[in-house]
């Protein structure tokens, strides 16, 4: 449980780190000090950096909370793969004149479902 709170804790703080060079310049621009702004302009380079261990260690930690599944399983299923405008039916319809009409029940167009199914 400790070491599950510090692995998010480090990923909050170098999430903040990530964006510094980018919030801080912005509220000292809001706030008026235009020189403060510049104090953080050397993070900028490490920007990538900092976002790929931010995500990292939050993907490492969600890992170190979900780890002990019983099982996963994930499926997925194409309908109408072919995308044919497949008619199974019609249902008429008639006017108050007494014509009939007969308006079409189409199957589904193309559609992907995937589903992910964890078992702790």
């Amino acid at each position: 449980m400790k070491n599950e709170k510090v692995l998010i804790g480090s990923g909050i703080v170098t999430a903040i780190a990530s964006s510094l060079c980018c919030i801080v310049p912005l509220l000292a621009l809001i706030a008026g000090g235009s020189g403060a702004a510049t104090n953080l302009s050397w993070i900028e380079p490490f920007h990538p950096y900092l976002i790929g261990f931010t995500i990292l260690v939050l993907g490492y930690a969600w890992y170190q909370k979900l780890k002990p599944f019983k099982s996963i399983w994930i499926s997925a299923e194409v309908f109408n793969l072919l995308d044919i405008n497949n008619t199974v039916s019609y249902l008429w319809v008639a006017d108050i004149t007494g014509r009939q009409y007969a308006v079409p029940n189409y199957l589904t167009a193309r559609q992907l479902n995937a589903k992910l199914i964890l078992s702790f």
